[in-house]
């Protein structure tokens, strides 16, 4: 027989305050990471029962759904620019992502990621379009990083501009992941793209369109033998980029993991 225990109002220690706030966050990542909220029917578009209510407030928990979907019109170097947060804003929210957020899926190296995105920055001041699945990956990483920053701001009208720009940013990696030929013409940073969408956003990973795009890619992109007797054979004569092979292998386990 259970008594009620006098811990219950013993005073909280600093220990207990601590793992209290690491459950917290924990509770938030695992929430987000997950269930997918299918719409209501209703006969207007905006969810309403009636003509009479009053059109909902957005729903931030279900990204996935308030991305336009269809074709949509190539980018300009120009829309890029506008779309995009200035440089130093960027870099701001790719430190964000590599200090807090990056240890939960080690499928990006940091400096080569960091070279990429002053790499998009570069091209854009001299007026030319970025490198497609480059653009897709800047963009995805910087969705993430205010959708997960926006949680610690204390307003609630912060906390919806930074998820409206989640939104934006989200949209804007498909667009270029789709002018990439990413399933055509997939590369290691398509395949980073898709992943970080799929365990970050919210609903992402239950898109199947999307989840079900890594492995293909990857026999694609050969990953699957990435450690075969002839690639190594390979390497041993001709020589290999150690950051490329580590993030083959990572990239390659990782979705094999997922599969399992």
């Amino acid at each position: 027989m259970f008594h009620k225990s006098s811990v219950q109002d013993a005073p909280e220690t600093p220990e207990a305050i601590e793992d209290g706030t690491i459950s917290k966050t924990a509770t938030w990542i695992e929430a987000d990471a997950g269930i997918a909220h299918g719409p209501r029917y209703s006969p207007y578009q905006d969810g309403r029962a009636s003509p009479s209510q009053s059109p909902p407030a957005k729903d931030w928990t279900n990204i996935l759904a308030m991305i336009p979907q269809g074709p949509q019109p190539p980018m300009s170097y120009l829309e890029i620019a506008i779309t995009l947060p200035s440089k130093a804003t960027a870099e701001l929210l790719f430190d964000h992502y590599a200090k807090n957020l990056n240890w939960v899926y080690h499928i990006i190296h940091v400096p080569t990621t960091r070279k990429q995105l002053l790499g998009v920055y570069e091209s854009l001041e001299a007026r030319q379009k970025p490198i497609g699945s480059h653009l897709a990956l800047v963009a995805t990483i910087l969705a993430v990083a205010v959708y997960f920053k926006s949680k610690l701001l204390e307003t609630a009208a912060l906390r919806e501009q930074e998820k409206g720009h989640c939104m934006k940013w989200s949209s804007f990696a498909q667009r270029a992941l789709s002018e990439a030929n990413h399933l055509t013409s997939p590369t290691l940073e398509s395949l980073q793209t898709t992943i970080i969408m799929t365990q970050f956003l919210p609903n992402y990973g239950q898109n199947t369109s999307f989840a079900s795009t890594l492995t293909h890619t990857a026999h694609m992109l050969q990953l699957h033998r990435v450690d075969s007797v002839r690639n190594r054979k390979l390497r041993e004569e001709t020589g290999y980029d150690a950051v490329e092979l580590e993030l083959k292998r990572r990239i390659w386990w990782y979705i094999v993991a997922t599969d399992w």
